[in-house]
């Protein structure tokens, strides 16, 4: 694997709007900290409209500049895992943050603490409209906010919360090892969270299964450890949630998106009851491959073969963007700034962190971190990635600070749009048969991971946290358990599951974001809709979905998705997408035939 000083300037991001060296850092958080007194002043006098606007004026303007720094160290800590200076950089960081964030606990409590109707005047207050969510969230969360004295504590614990994911990362990152793999011939191959979903492609099954035993394997040899984090992380998170107030952790984080957990059941419940559709193709793709038994490792091959087998970053961004044109031309012509402004970090490079992903501030252009490996499926992560620096772009542009910052449950839609865009673009213009197949494959798999899958971590994580609070205890055997039964319960029975399956849950680490992993499935069914209308040639719909992508948070989730004539809260909508995907594989069992 190359070290990073091999890799060419031009496939690295730029983070010269964030901050040029660390050093640059260093003086901005000693000018950072002259300002605490400065905040610290305003403490007791919350109490004249004024006054309140002036504070949060300050607040937001050293929250603004300050997660420029957090971006910078973050994505710097990404390319070299273990480079020392960073992660002193990135402590002294996080030390700020928590000061700052002690030091402005005050704030909501003081604010809080005055009438309804006085708040209700400031949250229409035509002087300061970009503050008019940030009062609407407090006459919300009035029955949530602690005294002053218990969010200055809260605020404190904050320095070591996320330990537990932290310590995730740096196992996955630099610690972990694995077996190597080998296929049917005995060629060794090396095991790694990065090449894992390539070679869980291939067509030797032999390879397949040792790779899933390998790595899988790696977390089983220190599954005692795993545990312990997670269910660590999880007495914390439940503990502090009761603390202030909610019934449960769940209930927390559903609560923030103004959204129920009927809301979520009726997610879990519309996926299980249209599971067959996944079953359907598993049995297509388990009949094509000639497989006895069909093996949960086996669920990811890929079948049929394309001409693209080996695809340069140029020609896989230039796919992107023949794919996105119905988007329009707005949105193309910034798209390639992401390119020429370098947004992008392309290639791996010795101890980059394992993930991928999309980083972005208000002021800043939007990075892309990829670990691009001249395939398809990379292709599919760039034009994924793309549509989340696409979503932060026009959220920047057309928001003020306080309401750029969309909301997560409508982070893995933009995204998602673009992937399937790519995937009915290629399946559309395919030249042969095999390579229709190909692309349906690699759709069908991507829909399978992302609506099935994670719904299916979305109902392991809801029963985790209602066992926990149901008996104040957790185990290894209970998380090894039920992970592996409902893996059995959506994949069907059909699916031979492997010893180290169980072990899976303790490698995910969405697991402590606290209920993320449920919108990646609404979010695929979001934009297989959104892509539907495109597809029909739904009069406006360019219009409506530029003007989603701007919204940022000014208005609530659901309400967002409503432009563009999404309501994930009607069950209709549900059997509309799933109506889609099994037009998909009716498609696939055609093109078969």
């Amino acid at each position: 694997m190359k070290k990073r000083e091999e890799i060419a300037e031009k496939y690295k991001w730029d983070l010269s709007d964030y901050a040029l060296l660390p050093q640059d850092c260093e003086e901005k958080l000693e000018k950072f900290k002259s300002y605490l007194p400065e905040v610290q002043a305003f403490k007791g006098r919350l109490t004249h409209a004024e006054t309140i606007f002036q504070c949060l004026t300050l607040e937001s303007k050293i929250s603004q500049e300050i997660s420029k720094l957090e971006a910078y160290a973050y994505c710097r800590k990404s390319e070299d895992t273990v480079n020392h200076e960073i992660t002193e950089l990135e402590d002294k960081i996080n030390a700020f943050c928590a000061e700052f964030s002690t030091a402005i606990s005050y704030i909501d409590v003081e604010i809080g603490t005055q009438n309804n109707d006085f708040l209700l005047s400031l949250q229409h207050d035509k002087r300061h409209p970009e503050f008019s969510n940030y009062f609407k969230a407090i006459l919300r969360n009035k029955k949530y906010i602690l005294s002053e004295k218990e969010e200055e504590i809260m605020s404190q614990i904050g320095t070591f919360a996320g330990g537990f994911e932290s310590n995730m990362r740096s196992f996955d990152s630099a610690d972990i090892t694995f077996k190597p793999a080998y296929d049917s011939n005995g060629k060794e191959y090396e095991v790694s969270i990065a090449n894992y979903e390539k070679y869980m492609s291939s067509p030797d099954a032999v390879l397949r299964e040792s790779m899933y035993k390998n790595l899988n394997g790696g977390y089983k040899n220190l599954e005692n450890t795993l545990a312990n984090n997670y269910s660590s992380f999880v007495k914390m998170v439940s503990t502090l949630t009761k603390i202030r107030g909610y019934d449960s952790v769940l209930q927390s984080q559903l609560y923030a998106d103004e959204l129920t957990e009927d809301f979520y059941n009726l997610l879990i419940k519309k996926v299980k009851e249209h599971a067959v559709i996944f079953r359907r193709y598993s049995k297509l793709k388990q009949k094509i491959l000639g497989l006895e038994t069909l093996k949960i490792c086996d669920l990811g091959t890929q079948i049929g073969k394309t001409e693209n087998s080996e695809i340069s970053f140029e020609e896989a961004f230039n796919m992107v963007v023949t794919t996105l044109q119905p988007l329009g031309e707005d949105y193309i012509s910034i798209l390639k700034k992401s390119v020429s402004e370098r947004w992008i970090d392309v290639f791996d490079n010795e101890n980059k962190y394992s993930g991928q992903y999309e980083c972005a501030c208000y002021g800043c252009h939007p990075l892309v971190f990829l670990k691009f490996n001249n395939d398809i499926s990379s292709t599919l992560t760039l034009a994924h990635e793309l549509g989340h620096a696409m979503h932060s772009y026009y959220s920047n542009k057309s928001q003020p600070y306080e309401k750029h910052d969309y909301p997560l449950f409508l982070a893995e839609i933009a995204s998602t749009v673009n992937e399937t865009f790519m995937c009915m673009h290629l399946i559309k213009n395919a030249k042969t048969k095999d390579e229709k197949i190909y692309y349906i494959n690699e759709f069908l798999d991507n829909a399978r991971a992302t609506i099935l899958t994670q719904t299916q971590f979305a109902e392991f994580e809801k029963l985790v946290f209602e066992k926990y609070d149901a008996e104040k205890s957790l185990s290894k055997n209970f998380f090894l358990d039920t992970y592996e039964r409902l893996t059995k319960e959506y994949n069907g029975e059909d699916v031979e599951l492997l010893p180290e399956t169980k072990n899976i849950y303790s490698r995910i680490i969405h697991f402590y974001w606290l209920f993320y992993v449920y919108k990646y499935a609404t979010g695929m069914l979001s934009a297989i809709l959104i892509v539907k209308k495109f597809m029909d040639n739904e009069q406006g719909i360019q219009e409506k979905y530029i003007k989603f992508l701007s919204s940022g948070s000014s208005l609530s989730p659901l309400e967002t998705l409503k432009i563009v004539g999404v309501d994930l809260e009607n069950p209709k909508t549900f059997d509309e997408a799933f109506e889609f995907l099994d037009k998909v594989v009716k498609d696939f069992e055609n093109t078969i035939k």
